[in-house]
């Protein structure tokens, strides 16, 4: 068991007197409803936390869409937000996923840019006639 679940469930630590403080202030964010973990934030409703291997089957679901719709990094993350669901590292994982999907890779757009910066053009008469 973690020690931010232990600490939820019957508000015992067995760490050293450094993390104690910091398992405190962010267990807070935390509750335990019928034995799953659920955060909560100041304005927002409760939001189940998801393992790593069932948080990777929701990214999956939610990138691919019902259609394939391929969704980005972030929006996947709002949208998951918005279904009730959270785990900690929720927009690094997404912002990987975008990258390893190859579809994603084959079809999004191309950068315009140039890749090195323009020189300046200096006029030998400012404009003399």
């Amino acid at each position: 068991m973690s020690p931010y679940r232990r600490y939820i469930i019957d508000h015992t630590l067995l760490e050293s007197p450094e993390d104690v403080k910091h398992i405190k202030k962010k267990a807070n964010w935390y509750t335990i409803v019928d034995e799953k973990p659920y955060r909560h934030g100041y304005s927002t409703s409760y939001r189940r936390c998801l393992t790593p291997k069932k948080a990777d089957y929701k990214l999956s679901k939610v990138h691919l869409g019902i259609c394939g719709s391929h969704i980005v990094g972030k929006n996947i993350a709002f949208k998951i937000i918005q279904q009730g669901y959270y785990w900690p590292v929720m927009k690094q994982d997404t912002m990987k996923f975008v990258k390893k999907c190859e579809n994603c890779q084959v079809h999004s757009s191309i950068p315009h840019s140039l890749h090195m910066k323009l020189p300046t053009l200096q006029a030998s008469w400012t404009f003399a006639q």
